[in-house]
């Protein structure tokens, strides 16, 4: 018994002192497990460390891009962890999936823990800039409930069957088009290279960000976008779709903007935007309703240094059929639960990129690897077009 207390009191002594910032957190866990060994007793151990695990996590940093989708996170996840753990949640965002990359490293691990990223692509450039972690799958039991050829595609990216990430929820693009200017027969006869028809350049918009320009460019070109052969047709009939674009948006306000104000009329449309644009009762349409451009597999990303226990417990929340239904509705992102395992509710069911078999069949994504590997040069050609080179 005595052996026992003096082991608690020099844990209280190092608890103190972790509190005091007088040693680092690894210390203070390296300590405790040097602690328990001495102490030769699986149940002080396993007591000490979750007593710990406590102490040194009392704050956790998740980052996503804000906006609507930032507050229903929230509002539907993060307070109920809060209330569960006593962790709270420090939120961060950010405008697109390279700057969070950047962020980690320039600032360092220690500054981030998770974050929601929107593509494929971010989790393979985590993966390869060894910024991640391999993740327990045993450890989040709702796994289970979601569409199990996302969880798949995650798995893949890391490589010998580990999960980086978690698959949380479906984003794309779209080509979208005001019914009451553009007909749908024409839009079905041309498809893509309706954007290089000249006769529509006083409404035609677009994403500025290279992963849509070059993806619609191989399109239009009849090239496979995640094999692309001839770069060179691709930056010819990008410089021809500027030409004809009044306007290419960086943000989804801005695009909500154009359309809502009657400036565009045809082009690049995100899922979300799209969603909210017609419930608010703009006459929208989409090229090859559902499955246009490309839908994205979102996951949510834990960063090596983080605290898994909290991961854990965060994502036993998160991955709640009732949170991810919830947040789907207020932010309009589908989410990616299994909708055979769990019935979604008529608004889900609008959201574009809504699958009712949960197969994904048809849709097409980012090949990770081959954007991972090609991101660069993409950008920079993608910014001489725009440039006027």
């Amino acid at each position: 018994m005595g052996r026992k207390q003096d082991i608690t009191k020099q844990y209280e002594g190092l608890r103190e002192r972790f509190g005091n910032g007088d040693i680092d957190r690894r210390t203070f866990l390296a300590s405790i497990g040097l602690m328990a060994t001495a102490a030769g007793a699986a149940t002080t151990g396993s007591t000490l460390w979750s007593r710990a695990a406590q102490a040194a996590t009392d704050q956790v940093r998740f980052d996503s891009y804000g906006g609507v989708s930032g507050a229903s996170f929230r509002k539907f996840a993060f307070d109920p962890f809060t209330a569960k753990t006593g962790i709270k949640v420090a939120e961060g965002s950010y405008g697109s999936p390279d700057e969070i990359v950047a962020k980690v490293r320039a600032e360092g691990l220690g500054v981030y823990n998770f974050f929601w990223s929107s593509t494929l692509v971010t989790i393979w450039r985590v993966r390869a800039l060894d910024l991640g972690v391999d993740i327990d799958e045993a450890k989040i039991p709702k796994l289970s409930g979601l569409v199990q050829k996302t969880v798949a595609m995650h798995r893949d990216i890391a490589g010998g069957g580990k999960l980086t990430s978690i698959p949380f929820s479906l984003s794309g693009a779209t080509m979208a088009y005001d019914t009451r200017k553009v007909d749908k027969a024409e839009v079905d006869a041309k498809g893509f290279k309706i954007l290089l028809d000249p006769k529509y350049k006083t409404g035609i918009v677009g994403d500025r960000d290279y992963t849509s320009r070059v993806w619609t460019a191989a399109l239009q070109t009849d090239q496979d976008p995640n094999n692309i052969k001839d770069l060179k047709a691709v930056w010819d009939v990008m410089r021809q779709a500027k030409a004809n674009a009044v306007k290419y948006w960086s943000t989804s306000a801005e695009q909500i903007k154009l359309w809502t104000e009657g400036e565009a009329f045809l082009g690049d449309c995100w899922y979300v935007p799209y969603y909210n644009l017609r419930k608010a009762g703009l006459p929208l349409a989409q090229y090859r309703d559902p499955q246009t451009l490309y839908v994205s597999p979102s996951g949510i990303i834990a960063l090596k240094g983080s605290p898994m226990d909290a991961f854990y417990e965060l994502m036993d929340v998160v991955l709640r059929p009732d949170v991810m239904l919830n947040w789907s509705i207020a932010s309009g992102n589908l989410p990616l639960l299994d909708p055979s395992k769990t019935p979604f509710p008529p608004e889900v069911q609008a959201i574009p990129g809504y699958d009712k078999t949960g197969t994904m069949d048809g849709f097409m994504t980012f090949e990770p690897k081959y954007w991972g590997e090609n991101a660069d040069l993409f950008a920079k050609e993608t910014q001489r077009v725009m440039a006027g080179a």
